[in-house]
């Protein structure tokens, strides 16, 4: 984003693993996948104004949220 002045305004927000900023070049798309500079730990851009950040949805594993037929999750051991 350009401010009057022609002075580009830096978009930043908070790393959810280790709290340190995380600042964007440019105006971030929705899905991006962006790096912390710190923790290195990898987040998708959810929100744009303000931008917000969660885990990569393709990051977690299938099963990770996954029920079965009779309602257990497939890693507790008590569904078969």
């Amino acid at each position: 984003m350009v401010k009057p002045s022609g002075k580009i305004r830096t978009i930043t927000t908070r790393c959810h693993a280790c709290q340190a900023y995380i600042r964007f070049d440019r105006q971030p798309e929705l899905f991006d996948i962006v790096t912390c500079p710190e923790c290195k730990e990898e987040f998708e851009v959810i929100e744009l104004s303000p931008v917000q950040l969660d885990w990569p949805s393709d990051l977690l594993g299938d099963d990770e949220w996954a029920i079965d037929e009779d309602g257990d999750h497939p890693s507790d051991g008590q569904g078969a």
